[in-house]
């Protein structure tokens, strides 16, 4: 597993209405895109720009129901690739030290792992696949 991290949201219209994440490889430059639906990009941009709407959306009310269950997440893994669909794990800890895992999609997992600063992590054999090199903008070093 290598840990990744948030670097862009897309919301593209041609020729259909797309909405991409992008996640980038801490210790390396391969990044690679996720297509979310619009309810998951608007959470996770909500989340990473610090606003809060008036009434609890659904991952809200996940981080609550943790909050009052003493449950944190830990971490994040983006674990397979299967038919162009990515699969994802959650990990969780209940105070106590009791763990458990749910599967979810990565979309959902990652807006909730935004919520709770929890760190992201892909399966190595996904960013072989997959994986795009980054290339520095001219001028960069």
């Amino acid at each position: 597993m290598k840990e990744v991290e948030l670097c862009r949201i897309l919301q593209t219209d041609q020729p259909h209405p797309a909405c991409r994440l992008y996640l980038r490889e801490r210790d390396g430059g391969r990044v690679f895109p996720i297509v979310i639906g619009r309810a998951e990009m608007d959470e996770i941009h909500r989340k990473v720009h610090g606003s809060e709407p008036t009434r609890p959306m659904t991952h809200d009310l996940l981080r609550s129901l943790m909050a009052a269950t003493e449950t944190t997440l830990q971490r994040v893994e983006i674990i397979s690739l299967e038919h162009e669909i990515f699969h994802a794990r959650m990990h969780f800890e209940r105070d106590g030290g009791e763990g458990f895992e749910l599967d979810a999609r990565p979309s959902d997992a990652i807006a909730i792992a935004t919520s709770f600063g929890a760190p992201l992590f892909v399966a190595d054999e996904i960013l072989d696949a997959v994986g795009i090199v980054e290339r520095a903008p001219p001028g960069a070093r």
